[in-house]
């Protein structure tokens, strides 16, 4: 069997007048997983969310499933595969446009279920000069400025297993040492908040891998945000608080 992949979504607008609500599933593994282009697939409604299977000969359709093919698109000129599911049946699984869900996929299997807004996963990076994958986790959006992390300022980052405690300390160049001090003896890692090169310059705070493996935080794994201001933290969660 496959190796577990997961991914965190949106449920958007479909098209013009009705605007129903779509999801769209285009991730690299999906070959992997078996959902090839034009491949057959049923979805069916679960206790919790809704289930995309592969179709076999052995698999009937019930009256609250559907039978779709896997489409084709064209990125960067390579084909790929994708699932597209947009429809009033989405209402009955308890999804609206804008609602966060996440999608767990095994062989010839993918479950959705929904999330709150602050559900994400950590996601991936490749390592500059070893080339190996670690895992990343980049904060980013208005929020930040809003709970008082604009770009520059210092903060303190503390770990524990499953959990990542983010500080924001005074910007006061005078009271730096004493920040550092503290840093030092609490074994908590001084950063900054830093600013995208862009027009906006909006502010984002990259949690690196040597933080995510002290926390024992993984590539994949699923985690909660918690604001308030001054401080922001990271919880694992666990695939099982979704009905997974």
């Amino acid at each position: 069997m496959k190796e577990i992949e997961a991914v965190c979504l949106k449920v958007s607008p479909g098209r013009a007048p009705y605007y129903l609500p779509n999801i769209s599933i285009s991730c690299s593994w999906l070959s992997d997983m078996g959902f090839v282009t034009k491949a057959p697939v049923q979805i069916l409604p679960d206790k919790v969310g809704f289930s995309i299977r592969l179709c076999d000969e052995n698999m009937a359709r019930g009256k609250n499933s559907r039978i779709m093919h896997v489409s084709r698109y064209i990125e960067s000129g390579v084909p790929r595969p994708r699932i597209s599911i947009c429809g009033r049946y989405l209402f009955d699984y308890g999804l609206a446009v804008g609602d966060s869900i996440i999608a767990q996929c095994t062989y010839g299997h993918i479950r959705i279920r929904k999330a709150a807004d602050t559900v994400s996963l950590v996601g991936n990076a490749i390592q500059k000069y070893t080339r190996e994958m670690i895992p990343l986790v980049r904060l980013s959006d208005e929020w930040l400025s809003e709970y008082g992390f604009v770009p520059d300022a210092p903060i303190t980052a503390a770990t524990a297993p499953g959990r990542i405690t983010i500080t924001l300390h005074e910007n006061d160049i005078e009271q730096y040492d004493t920040l550092v001090k503290f840093a030092r003896a609490n074994r908590h890692r001084l950063f900054q908040v830093r600013r995208y090169k862009d027009k906006n310059g909006n502010p984002y705070i990259e949690i690196n891998n040597s933080l995510l493996d002290r926390a024992g935080l993984n590539i994949g794994d699923v985690f909660d945000i918690s604001s308030k201001h001054g401080s922001i933290e990271l919880h694992k969660l666990n695939f099982s608080d979704f009905g997974f």
